[in-house]
């Protein structure tokens, strides 16, 4: 029917759109990796840095040192935990079925066609409704067991 030009244009415009997509999603993860390895090295470097001043001043035991190290640990990825739930769900929109839903693209996977053309057929059932006991047939007469 001639439609083969129609096709690669419309391929090639799905994949480049796919790749541009793409390519948003890794320039936004690594410039939020960086960004969050720049700002938890400032902030456990001058926590640290202000611990270690403190016990070489004197000021503050080896214990309690040890105890703040662990808090300010603690904390730091009690935030660092915080900051990675604020960015699950923005990832989770980048998914490249969103990509199809947004373009008005069916879903042409072959599990999709098979269940929109061959419908499962519904489960057989084995309840038999009995309204009356007569309609519940007699239990079979067992033989006598023989001597030996």
């Amino acid at each position: 029917f001639g439609m083969r030009p129609w096709l690669k244009e419309v391929c090639a415009k799905t994949i480049d759109a796919l790749r541009a997509f793409h390519r948003r999603e890794a320039n936004v993860v690594i410039w939020g990796r960086i960004a969050d390895l720049a700002l938890s090295f400032l902030r456990n470097g001058l926590i640290y840095s202000y611990l270690i001043a403190q016990v070489l001043d004197g000021a503050l035991s080896v214990a309690s040192f040890l105890l703040y190290f662990s808090a300010a640990g603690a904390f730091s990825s009690w935030v660092t935990g915080i900051l990675n739930n604020f960015l699950t769900p923005p990832n989770q929109t980048l998914a490249p079925s969103n990509v199809a839903n947004l373009s008005n693209i069916p879903n042409l996977s072959p599990s999709r066609m098979a269940a929109r053309w061959f419908p499962t057929p519904p489960a057989p059932t084995s309840f038999v409704w009995r309204m009356f006991p007569s309609d519940i047939p007699a239990p079979k007469k067992m033989s006598s067991p023989t001597s030996i």
